[in-house]
């Protein structure tokens, strides 16, 4: 599970491959992300709250767009740990893989 950075939503998922999204103030089921195929094992919000990062069983990481609740993005590598955080400021994404090492993948136009 993950905590968006301004506390009003909470992300939670596992073996069903669905991703909810709940209120953290009323309780409520604000949507489900349904487009992975297995179980989730890892999740992360953007600082800014607009998306949503998620690795299904150490195979596939995924973005998700919160506003259109859509998938934008999938990768596949078998190497994924399981670990995963943005870095502060939007400026990208950092992967732990099987090996140790960290990835990082950075949104356009920004550099570390």
């Amino acid at each position: 599970m993950a905590f968006s950075a301004d506390g009003r939503l909470l992300a939670t998922a596992g073996v069903d491959a669905k991703i909810r999204l709940w209120d953290t103030k009323t309780g409520i089921l604000q949507g489900t992300l349904i487009g992975q195929l297995q179980e989730v094992s890892s999740l992360a919000f953007a600082p800014d709250g607009r998306t949503l990062a998620s690795i299904e069983t150490r195979t596939c990481l995924k973005l998700w767009r919160l506003d259109s609740m859509r998938e934008v993005v999938s990768i596949q590598d078998p190497q994924l740990s399981g670990f995963l955080a943005f870095l502060p400021g939007n400026r990208g994404l950092a992967v732990r893989m099987e090996d140790q090492t960290v990835h990082l993948l950075f949104a356009s136009g920004n550099k570390p």
